[in-house]
């Protein structure tokens, strides 16, 4: 199941926001307004594989990307074309440090990659580009 939402004027994502559609494995919210995702926002989103945030206004400054751990089927996670200029010690608050990441997907020369800790067990594709 898909859910296409791109191009709409979306500036935040609230908790719940899509627990009613515990089936979707693709969620499009692109080309949004979007700067603050809450914590549990994709709460029952369990089959979810491919999330698509890019062309918004994300910073990195918006509780972190702490969501991704609960998206335990998330394979690919498009950030690109947003405000992502740091990613510190809490961006990704999964626990386990991955000192390689930067030498694996292509990210922006301005990102500061001290203190990355995530872990990606289940994510195959992180896209940064033009953060």
């Amino acid at each position: 199941m898909s859910l296409v939402a791109s191009h709409n004027e979306l500036i935040s994502l609230p908790d719940s926001t899509f627990i009613r559609l515990p089936f979707l494995t693709f969620l499009d919210l692109s080309h949004n307004h979007l700067e603050v995702i809450h914590r549990h926002a994709f709460a029952g989103l369990d089959q979810l594989r491919q999330l698509d945030l890019s062309a918004n206004q994300l910073t990195g400054a918006f509780e972190g990307l702490r969501w991704v751990c609960e998206l335990q089927r998330l394979e690919l996670l498009s950030l690109s074309h947003n405000g992502i200029h740091v990613l510190d010690d809490f961006t990704f608050a999964c626990a386990r440090s991955l000192p390689l990441l930067q030498h694996h997907w292509p990210v922006s020369d301005n990102l500061d990659w001290a203190g990355v800790k995530a872990n990606y067990t289940h994510l195959r594709i992180l896209d940064l580009g033009f953060s």
